[in-house]
């Protein structure tokens, strides 16, 4: 390589509240640069991570479009051509399924020797057979696909058939500054209706379906009955609150569970948790559970993709078959019958957590994939 920086166009479909988008951030936040000359495109013209990275001196092109299926997405489309053309980019990086499309796209109409890099955080359940297609198609025409576990490297290798030499696996990363152990704050807890020690079971996830949270409120049910003391705290929004609010009715917990909804306080409420939960049938490597060990939290979840890639089952937390509410339940009245045993379960996952998923190893292995690419 020589000592000429390169010019990386990262390219996103939204700057809002979600775990890809804090992935680009951090990235771009670490990113060397004396090494990196970064430029950003967004599909979508706003989000709170916006002025975050604007603040870092790093230029945002915002589009503001939100559908392929019209002639604003084609002109969009050569007007990102064009600036890859103008800016001479070197490397397309997109970050998601909306990206992996739109920055592709315009890569190829550029008609420049620009290498491309598509992404993949999940196990393609969410989408539909068409976008699927779709997608699949993208990245079939990019340079290098990185997945964010193994599970989804073995995915795109053994059911896409994607050469195993074309998919990249890149561990995402966690703030371990701002997540980090901290005393709990009991004015926090009052205001959400916590006020006492009581023990706290916390959920940090979106309120929809692929999240699981159906069998998290039916394993709080059982554990509920077994220890009364307990509460459960459900912090994220979106379309499943209504049917999750009747839920914890129907298994006899509405008045242990606290819907907290979307909030940017979240290391403050992982301090309050004695214990992390997550009930996804489906994850590519979730932010939320890294986020969690950072803290010193210990962690019961659901056996799925990823995640058996970050939880040491039995060292710095448990895992459980996808589905089985029971067996979620089990493990987190094990974890309250001893909380000592909990809590070096804890420490143990903010030790791995500094080890294996650290910003400084998400900088090196990215920058080694792009010399990589140019060399």
């Amino acid at each position: 390589m020589s000592d000429q920086k390169i010019r990386i166009l990262h390219v996103l479909g939204s700057l809002g509240i979600g775990g890809t988008e804090r992935q680009q951030a951090e990235l771009l936040k670490r990113l060397p640069p004396e090494r990196i000359e970064p430029l950003v495109a967004t599909m979508q013209a706003s989000g709170p991570f916006l002025g975050e990275i604007e603040a870092r001196g790093v230029e945002v092109i915002k589009f503001g479009f939100t559908s392929f299926y019209n002639r604003a997405a084609v002109r969009n489309c050569r007007s990102l051509a064009r600036i890859i053309k103008d800016r001479r980019i070197q490397i397309v990086h997109c970050h998601d399924f909306y990206s992996n499309i739109f920055g592709t796209a315009a890569a190829k109409l550029a008609r420049e020797r620009v290498r491309v890099i598509t992404s993949r955080r999940d196990l393609a359940g969410m989408y539909s057979s068409s976008q699927r297609v779709i997608q699949r198609v993208a990245q079939v025409f990019s340079t290098a696909i990185v997945a964010n576990s193994e599970a989804v490297k073995q995915m795109l290798v053994e059911r896409e058939y994607f050469p195993e030499r074309k998919v990249q696996r890149i561990y995402n990363c966690i703030d371990t500054e701002r997540f980090r152990p901290c005393e709990p704050n009991r004015e926090l807890a009052r205001s959400l209706g916590l006020a006492g020690d009581a023990p706290l079971i916390g959920v940090v996830a979106s309120l929809h379906p692929w999240k699981g949270h159906r069998m998290f409120i039916r394993a709080a049910g059982i554990v509920h009955r077994a220890r009364p003391d307990v509460r459960f705290l459900i912090v994220g929004g979106g379309s499943e609150l209504a049917a999750l609010q009747a839920l914890a009715r129907d298994v006899g917990v509405s008045e242990a569970v606290v819907f907290a909804g979307a909030r940017k306080d979240v290391p403050e409420l992982l301090a309050l948790m004695s214990i992390f939960a997550l009930s996804s049938p489906s994850e590519g490597l979730p932010n939320a559970v890294l986020e969690a060990m950072a803290c010193a939290r210990p962690v019961v979840a659901t056996r799925a993709g990823g995640t058996a890639e970050v939880v040491d089952h039995g060292n710095t937390g448990y895992l459980v078959p996808v589905g089985e509410h029971a067996a979620l339940a089990e493990k987190l009245l094990v974890m309250l019958a001893d909380p000592a045993r909990a809590e070096e379960m804890g420490s143990r996952g903010r030790q791995r957590a500094l080890a294996e998923f650290s910003g400084k190893r998400l900088v090196e292995s990215v920058t080694q994939l792009y010399e990589a690419l140019l060399a």
